[in-house]
């Protein structure tokens, strides 16, 4: 036999779930006019994408950004074995010029070291992105050791010619970067680590021979 409800208790119930049902209908109805307004607040604002895929300081792509073009582009050099080269840019001695000029000159460093390298770059599918702190990085999509080459020496050259003073540089007297450069074809089911990796070394080989000039993998080929 099923239970008698008393009818302050049937009131009570009956309250509860049109509560309930208000609720569910407000937030459904939040929800769709956050999804029709989705659309207009990204005509309102054309630098959301910016936000997402750009660094704040430079303006160039972010880390972020970088590794998931990396990832599309390392796929596809596999399946149609294509050069990929990569290179890791360092600013030389960025630490000691922070503390010599302070941070303001140490951020319009990075911008102004930003817009040099890429200048260095001439294709659309070409990347320029900071890395993180004085790092950058620049990824040449169908492009060979020698091309790899020009690029490089255009950047450290770029770099220079921007002529920023750095009067206590172990090196000289302005702003310098050192550069690691790899080019492969990758192979299928290896990962984007490697080509990184092998840029990486070549950068602190660059760094530990003086600094201001680029290293390559391979060395020759």
């Amino acid at each position: 036999m099923l239970p008698i409800i008393g009818k302050t208790e049937l009131l009570t119930r009956v309250s509860s779930i049109l509560k309930h049902r208000a609720k569910f209908e407000l937030e459904k109805a939040r929800d769709n006019r956050l999804l029709k307004a989705a659309p207009d607040l990204q005509k309102s604002n054309p630098k959301v994408d910016d936000l997402v895929f750009r660094d704040a300081l430079t303006g160039i792509a972010n880390r972020h950004h970088f590794e998931e073009i990396l990832e599309r582009e390392w796929r596809r050099a596999a399946r149609e074995a294509r050069f990929l080269s990569l290179i890791m840019i360092n600013l030389d001695f960025f630490k000691d010029f922070k503390d010599t000029y302070g941070l303001q000159r140490g951020d319009y460093c990075l911008r102004e070291v930003a817009k040099a390298l890429s200048a260095a770059v001439k294709r659309c599918g070409d990347v320029v992105a900071r890395y993180g702190g004085e790092e950058f990085v620049t990824l040449l999509p169908d492009t060979n050791r020698s091309g790899a080459i020009v690029v490089a020496e255009a950047m450290r050259l770029n770099v220079a010619d921007v002529n920023i003073s750095y009067a206590n540089s172990p090196i000289g007297d302005r702003v310098t970067i050192s550069l690691g450069v790899a080019t492969l074809i990758p192979e299928r089911n290896s990962t984007p680590q490697a080509l990184i990796a092998e840029a990486q070394k070549m950068l602190s080989v660059a760094k530990e021979e003086g600094s201001d000039r680029f290293k390559i993998y391979p060395i020759s080929g």
